[in-house]
């Protein structure tokens, strides 16, 4: 063992120069020394006692073999086959045979297959051994975690959950590996943020969103800890904005460190976890050692990426030509019309447009490497891995590294009485040049917006030019950048908000944000009597944040070119502890079954920011200003402002409770349960009157009935089936806020305006009804469940203006949500060798709001939440939906009821947001999966979508209105003519038949974003991969498997410009909206993975 655990070293630290940074390099070693070092240890002292596990094998064991068949007289292949009570062990091979040496003093083997029963066999001195097995009757008899980390039998739950195996998160990897579930699961959807290279953050919701100003993200819960909300930097100003996506909790894991998760779907499930699990809660429990000699497993992983499709543009009509050029727009008369002089004068502009968007984009490529070790004895386990992530996106300069350590230890004492698990996890991560969102500093702005006659490599062969006093830009207070590098972009093409050369832009901003995480947590657990266990957890998570951004001058915005250059640093971090302590006690009294658990949970939190904003009299810009002024007093600003610093201070939050569930099983056949919860925070003690502390209480019940086991007889084709319901009130808090607190000003010495008062303030309270009907049918080929459910939000947090113009928090508003849930699977065997499982899973949600707000005066108050540059509004009324979005409508003449019409034959539109567009949010949502296998051969695809719902393209309304746009062209080549101003021109024809011109109605409608609006319903492709496991290649249970991997590969119906599942935000209110975004990428890869 000692000599074994040395070659492993070695191993390991060559695995580890290949993979891992120099500065990672003693601190990787570090933790495998320290991994190893129980192993060699025990292995140390066992051969002073006597001798190795390992000479044990190969001295004193003997060899048994045999045969696995089924029912059917058909042999099964990939049985496990392991030794009981040790990591020794094999797997059937094509025939069903198997060949396995035994140590002395073993005497069971352990037969396993999925949807089979388990046999343990005694061996009883016998050197063959054949083995006939079942289907698994009793599917349900299976364990799942569920709140809290309590595990209970899948027939006992009385609510809707889900578990999900590791290999459906590596199958095809992404950086945020919960993306890798996206139409695998009723219920569950999820919206990655086009975000580029950088594991950016992911919109995950379960069962529809309910709160209006809240978080309706669902609670992250790793190997018990609840995680904080991980959102960051995400946006509501979605149309210009300028900011970037910060990630979140998911995006920073490893998925090759994950044994497996459950998602509580609703309340019901979640009820345990209080105030923090409004929204269901994702469970995620991650690979620990495992007793026998070091077990090696290593993945590698290559992916390349392409845009899915990208912006339909016209190809025809050229650039407007204007006394100081052409003009950044396609209002041009034909392309082809274009003059050699013309041509001679602008080098740029070619007669043979060419919609050059594909041209502008890299390939993107992703590499996953990860290696792990776990090993160990009846006393001790251990697991380390590694895990290292390289994303380079599809703009120039797009980086994204990521590496994962992770160290679990496992020990048992006092004849298992004690067991103690540690763990911890180190994640350090940089993000380079992660694109921006909306128009502001995007070089997308300048790509989308260029006109096809414009030929962009003369752009990228000419990005910058040495400053003369003769440029634009150093006549108007950039004179210090005469001699220096700027932009190359024609001044008439400047006066249009953000467009830029985009080649520049991938140059001229330089942005870097780094990461790095640690989270280590304790659990030991004691068994006081048997049945009787009291277990304590602590757990540590810090995450410390670095960013600096620096941007170069002769940027243009809007009519003026920045003269001046910005630099900004920000250092942020968080510490979360947390702690929880659960006394569980279990016992079977003859045909009862009683389990219950009684604990208390604290959490702390702490947090602080600090950032430096710099500039000289020679680089001056407002930092995020996106419509800054520009005037001969720049340079006198500068000098007068020098440095600009801001300091959050130390935030801190807490939240305690004290919890308790129960169950109840009768004869096996009924269940029932009921959790309770008490929560005290923070956020709700500025708020009391006595002295004393203010919480807000939880709880669920349910129920369920095994009915195959009420029935007189066993019915043939029955194996299972179960009737369940539940009831829960769970809640969601008011953000942490000092909602009395006033300001003071240090040099005039005023205070503010006292805030109007948020009077008796309640946590926003979910009401959470389910039905559902489990199912097994036909020796378990057909499995399926369904669920019925109905979730009420009340006591909103919201926020109104009071009479004197004051924002006042309150709490009013209901929105219910009630949907089903389908999902069934039916498992076929054909012959010796082929299966074929296939699966559904459907799920339909409707939302409405129920009430808002209702004023002294009666009547229900609007919510309207609006975003600069954005034509639209998302309105929360009475009687519609969450998200439901309003705009603008033609404005008709009362008298002849024909649209008004402005002095250039624009259609004009009312002021008022009073016309319904439509919602994001789709109703129906499905996903349909196979997989066939044949031998080691297997094949996984994925087809999913969606039914109903819009998305928004405001890309899309800006080439409408520059005339860039497919659809603006085809009307002008159309045919249709009318004469205005004495000119015949290319004509419209408007709903009430009215003639205006093309370009005035590509205007009308491109300012008013009305036109941008498309059906989000589609059918795609998510996902396929073909694979083949070489079995027992390197020696028993020593495999190699290899795959190829496609993702997002397309659309078999779609009815938009965009990607129906596009999204610039995690937040709330605007999801399903696209302002100048990366396009989706399609994906294709290679993965390996040995296990040795």
């Amino acid at each position: 063992m000692r000599k074994e655990s040395l070659c492993i070293v070695r191993l390991a630290k060559q695995a580890f120069a290949n993979l891992c940074p120099g500065f990672l390099m003693k601190a990787g070693l570090g933790l495998l020394f320290a991994a190893l070092l129980p192993l060699s240890a025990n292995a140390v002292h066992k051969a002073d006692a006597s001798a190795s596990v390992e000479s044990v094998e190969q001295a004193s064991g003997f060899v048994v073999k045999g045969n696995v068949i089924d029912d059917t007289k058909e042999p099964l292949i990939g049985v496990s086959v392991m030794v009981e009570g040790t990591s020794i062990g094999t797997t059937t091979d094509f025939d069903g045979n198997y060949e396995l040496k035994i140590p002395d003093g073993k005497k069971t083997l352990v037969f396993s297959y999925i949807g089979y029963s388990d046999q343990k066999i005694p061996v009883k001195g016998r050197n063959q051994i054949d083995v006939t097995m079942s289907e698994d009757e009793q599917v349900l008899a299976e364990v799942v975690v569920t709140a809290m980390g309590i595990e209970r039998k899948a027939e006992s739950l009385t609510y809707a959950t889900q578990q999900v195996g590791g290999k459906e998160l590596t199958r095809a990897k992404e950086s945020n590996f919960i993306n890798s579930l996206q139409g695998k699961m009723a219920g569950l959807t999820i919206t990655p943020n086009s975000s580029g290279a950088g594991g950016g953050s992911s919109k995950i919701i379960l069962r529809g969103q309910t709160s209006m100003l809240g978080n309706n993200q669902p609670l992250i819960v790793l190997d018990g800890i609840p995680l904080s909300n991980g959102l960051s930097a995400q946006t509501s100003e979605i149309a210009l904005e300028g900011g970037r996506d910060g990630g979140d909790i998911l995006s920073t894991i490893n998925p090759d460190d994950i044994a497996s998760m459950s998602v509580l779907k609703g309340p019901n499930a979640a009820a345990l976890y209080g105030s923090a699990a409004n929204n269901g809660v994702i469970i995620i429990n991650t690979k620990g050692g495992r007793e026998g000699k070091i077990r090696i497993d290593v993945s590698s992983n290559i992916t390349l990426e392409t845009p899915l499709f990208t912006f339909d543009k016209q190809t025809v009509f050229g650039t407007e030509m204007s006394s100081k050029g052409p003009l950044l727009n396609g209002w041009g008369d034909l392309a082809s019309n274009y003059t050699d002089d013309q041509l001679a004068q602008y080098p740029y502009l070619t007669r043979n447009p060419k919609n050059q968007i594909n041209d502008f984009f890299k390939v993107g490529q992703t590499y996953n490497n990860s290696i792990s070790l776990s090993g160990g004895t009846e006393h001790t386990t251990s697991y380390f891995s590694y895990g290292n992530t390289v994303q380079k996106g599809l703009l120039e300069r797009n980086k994204f590294i990521r590496h994962n350590i992770l160290f679990k230890e496992t020990f048992n004492a006092f004849n298992n009485k004690l067991k103690i698990d540690l763990s911890l996890n180190y994640i350090t991560q940089r993000t380079e040049n992660r694109p921006v969102i909306g128009k502001v500093f995007n070089p997308l702005t300048g790509l989308y917006r260029m006109p096809t006659a414009v030929d962009l490599r003369y752009f990228k062969q000419n990005v910058t030019h040495t400053a003369t006093a003769d440029d634009d830009i150093t006549t108007k207070g950039g004179a210090n950048l005469i001699g220096q590098q700027i932009q190359t972009w024609p001044l008439s093409f400047a006066g249009q908000a953000w467009i830029n050369n985009p080649y520049f832009m991938q140059q001229a901003l330089d942005d870097e944000a780094n990461r790095d995480r640690i989270m280590a947590n304790v659990t030991a657990k004691y068994e006081i009597i048997k049945g009787l266990d009291l277990q304590a957890r602590v757990s540590l998570d810090k995450t410390m944040d670095r960013s600096f951004n620096y941007r170069q001058p002769s940027i243009w915005a809007d009519q003026n070119q920045y003269a001046f250059a910005n630099y900004y640093s920000g250092e942020s971090s968080s510490r979360d502890i947390y702690s929880d302590y659960l006394l569980t006690y279990n016992k079977e009294f003859k045909n009862i079954s009683f389990n219950a658990t009684l604990g208390t949970s604290f959490k702390r939190t702490k947090s602080s920011n600090t950032s430096i904003t710099k500039w000289t009299d020679s680089t001056f810009v407002y930092p995020n200003m996106a419509w800054p002024s520009l005037g001969s007093n720049m340079s006198g600003n500068a000098k007068d402002i020098l440095l600009s610093a801001n300091a959050s201070g130390v935030n801190t939050n807490w939240e305690t409770a004290i919890f308790a569930t129960a169950q109840v099983g009768f004869w096996g056949k009924a269940y029932i349960d009921a959790s309770f919860r008490n929560d005290w925070s923070k956020a709700f003690q500025q708020f009391t009157t006595d002295g004393g502390y203010k919480s807000f209480a939880y709880w669920s019940v349910g129920g369920n009935v095994l009915i195959d086991q009420l029935l007189p007889r066993k019915l043939r084709n029955v194996n299972q089936m179960k009737l369940r319901a539940s009831y829960s009130v769970v809640g969601n808090s008011i953000p942490l806020s000092d909602y009395n607190a006033q300001t003071i000003n240090p040099l005039t010495g005023a205070i503010s305006a006292r805030p109007a008062s948020f009077d008796d303030p309640k946590p926003e309270t979910t009401e959470g009804i389910e039905v559902g009907f489990d199912g097994v049918f036909f020796k378990n080929k057909f499995d399926f469940d369904v669920t019925f459910y109905q979730n009420t939000m009340s006591n909103q947090y919201l926020n109104i203006t009071t009479a004197s113009g004051q924002s006042k928090p309150i709490n009013s508003g209901k929105v219910r949500n009630r949907g089903v849930e389908f999902t069934g699977n039916y498992h076929m065997k054909f012959g010796k060798d082929f299966r074929w499982t296939t699966g559904i899973n459907f799920a339909y949600n409707d939302n409405k709001i129920l009430e808002t707000y209702t004023p002294a005066d009666g009547g229900q108050v609007e919510i309207v939440i609006g975003a600069s540059s954005f034509a639209i509004q998302s309105k929360y009324k009475v009687g519609g939906s969450y998200g439901d979005l309003y705009g603008k409508d033609f404005l008709y003449d009362k008298t002849t009821g024909n649209i008004v019409l402005d002095s250039d034959g624009r259609p004009m539109f009312d002021s008022k947001y009073n016309k319904f567009i439509g919602n994001t949010t789709s109703k129906f949502t499905y996903g349909w999966n196979n997989t066939f296998s044949w031998k080691g051969l297997s094949v996984y695809m994925l087809i999913d979508g969606k039914i109903g719902g819009k998305v928004v393209s405001l890309t899309e309304a800006d080439l409408d209105y520059f005339g860039l746009s497919q659809r603006s062209a085809d009307a002008r080549l159309s045919g249709e003519t009318m004469v205005w101003d004495g000119v015949e021109v290319a004509a419209v024809t408007l709903p009430t038949g009215q003639q205006v011109p093309a370009r005035a109605y590509y205007e009308a409608v491109g300012t008013n974003q009305t036109e941008c609006i498309y059906d989000a319903s589609n059918i795609r492709f998510r996902e396929i991969s073909v694979g083949y496991t070489f079995y027992d290649l390197f020696g028993v249970s020593k495999n190699l498997s290899i795959s190829l991997v496609g993702r997002n590969l397309g659309f078999i119906y779609k009815n938009a410009p965009v990607d129906p599942d596009i999204s610039m935000t995690a937040g709330n209110n605007f999801g399903g909206v696209e302002s100048y975004a990366l396009p989706t990428t399609r994906s294709y890869g290679f993965n390996i993975k040995l296990t040795f």
